[in-house]
């Protein structure tokens, strides 16, 4: 019984929350482009949410709008993902986790709310690479349960869904994701400006994302893909950054405590890279005592010492 009920929970859930929210950001006045499952039930599925698995709705807003958002969904009753000190996902990442305080915990699950002012953080979060502005720019209208919001270009989707695929995913071996961009580009068909697409992927610095995922598609579907836009992605190079990206995650196997230092390495700023790793080294005092107990004497700050014992421990067993 509860494995039936599983996703009928997310159903209700999200159908409660999504008109409440979705209008509150529409009576603020804040844009909203919808991202990924949600904005595909609607363009590929025929408004049918019973034939898309989701677990959360993915919104992304202009970084300037960051603050009145998350006081909207607080004001609604969404509270956000635990942080490792309050502000990191700001500073580091590109979206935060927001969670209803009231729906009901079912097999550790919970509907969420991913509230994004950039797209992507692997292997790092970089402001300055992709231009939110522009996507907002190339947006089109959508309606989602009844509320007028937004949706990217079919070109953005594509880099976008693509890089999320190969960078978040790792390449995971589901048909889904890829049969999603297929039904896109079908769906798109003459409307598609291939070169848009592929110019996009270049200034995004995505380009072997793009060339990985589509080139799957066309062995799973070789009538989806034209001739004219095989040519035109086969000639693209992708800059040497993405090139050195890709190798790492090659030889590491998309290990997730290297991918730490590739983080490190690829993130811009250098006072922002600094800070991370600060801040990534020693724990706020409230992620101390939570994770190793009261320390002795009232002293928090010995109880670094027990965490450096632990990973240096940790990295002798590996």
């Amino acid at each position: 019984m509860p494995l039936i009920l599983y996703p009928y929970l997310a159903g209700i859930t999200a159908s409660i929350s999504e008109p409440i929210v979705l209008s509150a950001f529409k009576d603020a006045k804040i844009p909203v482009i919808v991202l990924k499952g949600w904005a595909l039930i609607q363009s590929i599925y025929g408004g049918d949410y019973g034939q898309r698995n989701y677990s959360d709705i993915d919104l992304l807003i202009s970084p300037e709008d960051a603050d009145a958002s998350e006081a909207i969904l607080r004001s609604l009753g969404w509270n956000g993902g635990e942080e490792r000190r309050p502000g990191y996902s700001r500073r580091y990442l590109n979206a935060r986790a927001y969670f209803f305080e009231e729906q009901v915990e079912m097999l550790r699950y919970h509907y969420s709310i991913g509230l994004h002012w950039g797209l992507l953080h692997h292997p790092s979060f970089n402001p300055e690479q992709i231009s939110i502005e522009s996507i907002f720019k190339n947006a089109h209208q959508l309606a989602i349960a009844g509320v007028s919001v937004l949706e990217m270009s079919v070109e953005d989707h594509l880099v976008y869904n693509c890089a999320h695929i190969v960078l978040q995913h790792r390449s995971e071996e589901i048909l889904l994701p890829y049969y999603e961009i297929a039904l896109v580009v079908g769906h798109a068909s003459l409307n598609l400006d291939w070169q848009k697409m592929v110019d996009r992927a270049i200034v995004w610095k995505l380009v072997m994302p793009l060339k990985i995922v589509l080139k799957k598609v066309q062995e799973f579907w070789p009538e989806v893909l034209p001739v004219l836009a095989l040519n035109i992605i086969q000639d693209i190079k992708p800059a040497i950054s993405e090139k050195f990206i890709h190798l790492w995650y090659q030889k590491t196997n998309y290990n997730v405590s290297l991918e730490h230092f590739l983080t490190w390495f690829t993130m811009s700023g250098i006072k922002r890279r600094f800070y991370f790793i600060l801040e990534d080294i020693f724990l706020s005092k409230d992620k101390m005592i939570k994770y190793f107990g009261p320390a002795s004497f009232g002293f928090w700050p010995i109880l670094y010492i027990n965490r450096f014992l632990r990973i240096f421990a940790s990295f002798l067993k590996k």
